[in-house]
């Protein structure tokens, strides 16, 4: 069974389960319920999973609207068919919406989803996880900044320049915030950018000298929005929550972060 952003049930996973309950803008997702999942493999081993062929017609279908919003997804085949260009080039993230160590999946296009998909069920069971999960899809935003809120006694923001690859792996230095009484701002050096290569898929790295990417208003609004602690995409001008989590920064400024 497939579950559209706005019909979410905390049995869907906590992390779609927070997406649906954000006011904040997110890119559409859809959810593959864990009995759904548990039907398409019908197996707990990681090296069964990875090789069995698999049925995942509904998916690919769901795939193809993802990158429509649900009025359009909701309205007749005359309309949809007027918007078709808003299924062109659609690319996803795929993540085990339960909390979990597994891997995840990023830019990922129609023809891979089968592999992807399995390759991310496959790292649920490896890191020890028992039930079947629900697997959350989401659109994928092509990143101008990637970053985190944090919430705490002062808010602390970190954030790079396109995708946030090197943060997530621990390659590079983020700008950084604190969100106080006063904005207090710390941009490193050098920074490690990265992005996708539409050639090839993969990634691509190069060494960059990062400028100040929000002014103060900005970062102080999205402080003020946001009442959890959220991980973000920033793509001409606005912000989109791809993750919303519990977490607390106790610090009096940047000094105090490592």
């Amino acid at each position: 069974m497939v579950v559209w952003r706005g019909e979410v049930e905390r049995e869907h996973g906590e992390k779609a389960f927070n997406l649906d309950n954000t006011e904040l803008d997110t890119p559409n997702f859809f959810v593959i319920a864990s009995e759904e999942v548990k039907d398409i493999f019908q197996s707990r081993d990681p090296k069964e999973i990875l090789n069995k062929p698999v049925e995942i017609d509904d998916i690919k279908e769901a795939y193809d609207d993802v990158g429509m919003s649900s009025e359009v997804r909701n309205a007749s085949s005359r309309a949809r068919s007027l918007v078709g260009g808003q299924r062109n080039n659609t690319r996803v993230a795929i993540r085990v919406s339960d909390s979990s160590d597994a891997d995840f999946e990023l830019d990922v296009g129609k023809g891979e989803l089968e592999e992807a998909l399995k390759r991310v069920v496959a790292s649920y069971f490896e890191e020890g996880g028992e039930n079947y999960p629900s697997i959350l899809i989401q659109k994928m935003i092509e990143a101008d900044y990637t970053g985190a809120l944090i919430k705490g006694e002062e808010d602390y923001v970190e954030v790079v320049e396109g995708l946030g690859i090197a943060i997530e792996d621990g390659k590079t230095v983020p700008t950084m915030y604190s969100i106080g009484e006063e904005v207090e701002v710390r941009v490193p050096d050098q920074q490690l950018k990265v992005t996708r290569n539409p050639m090839t898929g993969g990634y691509r790295e190069r060494k960059i000298e990062p400028e100040r990417p929000f002014d103060r208003s900005e970062i102080v609004e999205l402080s003020e929005k946001s009442e959890n602690s959220i991980k973000f995409v920033y793509k001409r001008g606005s912000f989109f929550v791809v993750d919303r989590f519990e977490a607390e920064r106790y610090s009096e400024g940047l000094d105090y972060v490592r």
